[in-house]
């Protein structure tokens, strides 16, 4: 099924810019002028939504079907998802704050540093809790997410990393809840 592909282009496209995102972030660490992490964000974004455009019809036209594309494409969107958006929020927050892109490569690369292992929680889990969602199982619970990356926030940095992880795992927590009814919406 052509959506199927286009989830599966558009996790994919964001996993791989979210990569891109952590050299360019430990590339620009010490640059207060620059905005090239800012700039990779959006560029990510907008590719993971032109690979889905371009994935589902390319899908759509040779038919695909099948339910492994179904699993795959929530999970591969649900890890995707995962590692870009908690840092596509600190940008929003960043700017909103009036600072501009000034700064944000440095505190990007602090992200990527205190609460890098955390991100990594939160994809493999939100993966997990895709894969159980869509062959129709009850998911991992949001707050067990949740608690196991306030968690592993604690590492390295303890109390530091864990706020910071707490309190964008709130803005999170709707997310990873409407995949239960995205899922079933898409089933039928």
């Amino acid at each position: 099924m052509a959506s199927h592909v286009a989830r599966i282009m558009f996790g994919l496209a964001l996993c791989a810019g979210m990569v891109r995102f952590v050299a360019l972030a430990y590339a620009a660490r010490n640059s207060i002028e620059s905005s090239i992490t800012a700039n990779a964000l959006a560029e990510t974004w907008a590719i993971a939504v032109a690979a889905a455009v371009v994935g589902g019809a390319i899908a759509w036209v040779a038919r695909a079907r099948g339910s492994i594309l179904f699993t795959a494409s929530w999970v591969v969107a649900a890890i995707g998802v995962a590692l870009a958006l908690p840092l596509t929020l600190h940008l929003v927050f960043w700017l909103v704050s009036g600072r501009g892109l000034v700064g944000f490569d440095e505190f990007a690369w602090t992200c990527v540093v205190v609460t890098g292992l955390a991100h990594v929680v939160l994809a493999m889990l939100a993966g997990i809790r895709g894969w159980q969602l869509a062959r129709g199982k009850p998911g991992l619970s949001i707050f067990v997410i949740y608690g196991w990356c306030v968690g592993v926030g604690l590492i390295p940095y303890l109390w530091y990393g864990a706020l910071y992880v707490a309190l964008t795992g709130l803005l999170l927590l709707p997310v990873l809840y409407a995949m239960a009814p995205l899922i079933r919406r898409a089933r039928t």
